[in-house]
């Protein structure tokens, strides 16, 4: 649901009246993500498969050129080159690997990174109150797995956002080196939302969701869903005459269905209270 406030002319700046007291105001969605990957190993690495144009010379007459694009890899080797910005003219793959595990055909065994749903933080670096939320300037950052640095903010970041508990661009401030190392990738999500009067009573999903995917490149002989042994088989029964319908074959699979099992956050926070308590910081709350 919307976050409003009374309607006033001088409002119109922030957002549509949408009620006849209501207006919605503009705010912007963000999302920070933390995936600790780990491809065949602990001892990673994160390269780009840049996407470049190039000029090239016809074959059969050397005097006429034509463009085409070709792919260079980029090893990011310290913390700082693998901070990213996305560039609508630099399109790029996003690549993790374990440089020791190679396919049959030489490549290397890999998972792309890959975000759907990238919007701009308009406040500026170090300024106000932006230090609260530093990792909203990367659509993605990678760092030297440390475990002290298990979340990328606090929850008392929007009480202390001129000095936060945690400021996340201290965690690549010292550039360690991310070659062969246990690595974590923090994903920034977002979009900016002003609210319409469609958003009356609940947000709508469609056009509002974003996602971040974890896709095999060179990782499998051929699509991993080939091996499933959930997939269903559908055959005609009689090739001559189709009007007797179809028959299917579940390869002896069951149909029961996959049940996520309950959530647990109270058992988690029992079980380890520094989860809300955040005292093991190097800016501990207690």
């Amino acid at each position: 649901f919307i976050q409003g406030n009374v309607y006033r002319e001088v409002e119109r700046l922030y957002g549509f009246k949408l009620e006849e007291f209501l207006t919605g105001n503009l705010h912007h969605h963000m999302f920070n993500l933390k995936a600790d990957l780990d491809v065949g190993g602990t001892s990673n690495r994160y390269e780009t498969l840049n996407v470049e144009p190039m000029d090239t010379q016809l074959c059969w007459d050397r005097s006429k050129k034509y463009a085409q694009t070709k792919v260079s890899s980029d090893l990011k080797e310290t913390e700082q080159e693998a901070l990213y910005k996305f560039n609508f003219d630099h399109p790029k793959y996003h690549i993790v690997y374990n440089d020791a595990k190679r396919n049959g055909w030489g490549e290397k065994r890999a998972y792309r990174i890959h975000l759907s749903g990238m919007s701009k933080n308009l406040i500026p670096e170090n300024l106000y109150n932006e230090k609260a939320i530093s990792w909203a300037r990367h659509q993605i950052a990678v760092t030297k797995r440390k475990e002290e640095e298990f979340t990328s903010s606090s929850n008392f970041a929007m009480y202390d956002t001129l000095d936060p508990v945690v400021d996340f661009s201290t965690f690549y401030a010292d550039n360690e080196t991310i070659v062969d190392q246990d690595l974590v990738f923090w994903l920034t999500l977002g979009l900016h939302h002003i609210p319409h009067t469609e958003d009356l009573p609940v947000t709508p999903t469609p056009g509002n969701h974003l996602t971040a995917m974890f896709l095999p490149n060179n990782y499998f002989r051929e699509c991993p869903s080939m091996g499933s042994r959930d997939a269903i088989y559908v055959s005609i029964k009689d090739s001559t005459d189709p009007a007797k319908g179809v028959k299917l074959e579940r390869n002896g699979n069951s149909r029961d269905q996959c049940i996520l099992p309950k959530p647990s956050l109270e058992e988690d926070i029992e079980n380890n209270p520094d989860l809300v308590l955040e005292s093991v910081r190097s800016r501990p709350t207690l």
